[in-house]
């Protein structure tokens, strides 16, 4: 029996694909973090919430995929800075069946009515990236971001860097009713007092 690892989308549930909740409702488990877990139909279902302790995640899994139809649930696509490549470190290859989703980055770009083909995509979403080079170097850079790496974090490095001018487009709570896209340059975002952490940005170097 293989392990499903399947993507959600940003968050609404109009962005869960069919192929998707096709295979949630066959699902026997269903493993995720509690948020993707409220966006989910998990009626009748055994559901483990996904935690800091990976180890005892990947010892549930190991215990019961053989018994158990199992579906572990990431944000967004699971193979875009996602859960992917932990379970690809875990399990054999073989043992694990990937149903893609609609990417935070795929709906951004969306929503801006840009193409994304030739963009940077990276994530500094606990891990470090070099913003500056990258920026310098492509007209659109994505990234994700963390509670350190906030956007305010990225600006401030454009500014430093001399690029104060880029634009910049601040995605919070994408798909939500309480959705919010903020569109400004790196010198006012560096300034900006509110921390919006987990955001999304995307930055435009039109020189």
């Amino acid at each position: 029996m293989k392990i499903n690892v399947v993507g959600i989308g940003p968050g609404h549930p109009d962005y869960i694909t069919p192929a998707v909740n096709s295979v949630l409702a066959k699902s026997d488990v269903i493993i995720a973090g509690r948020r993707n877990l409220e966006a989910i139909d998990v009626r009748d279902k055994e559901t483990i919430e996904i935690t800091g302790d990976l180890d005892a995640l990947k010892k549930y899994i190991s215990e019961n995929y053989k018994s158990k139809s199992i579906s572990v649930v990431a944000s967004g696509d699971p193979g875009f800075y996602g859960i992917l490549g932990f379970m690809k470190r875990n399990f054999d290859e073989s043992d694990i069946r990937v149903i893609p989703g609609i990417s935070s980055m795929q709906y951004i770009f969306a929503k801006l009515n840009l193409a994304w083909e030739n963009a940077y995509l990276g994530s500094v979403h606990g891990k470090d990236d070099d913003i500056v080079s990258a920026v310098k170097l492509n007209k659109h850079c994505f990234f994700l971001t963390d509670s350190r790496h906030t956007y305010n974090y990225i600006a401030g490095l454009l500014c430093e860097g001399g690029m104060d001018y880029c634009k910049i487009i601040i995605g919070i709570n994408l798909s939500y009713e309480d959705e919010l896209i903020i569109s400004t340059n790196a010198r006012n975002a560096s300034m900006m007092k509110e921390v919006y952490n987990l955001s999304t940005v995307v930055i435009i170097n039109d020189k």
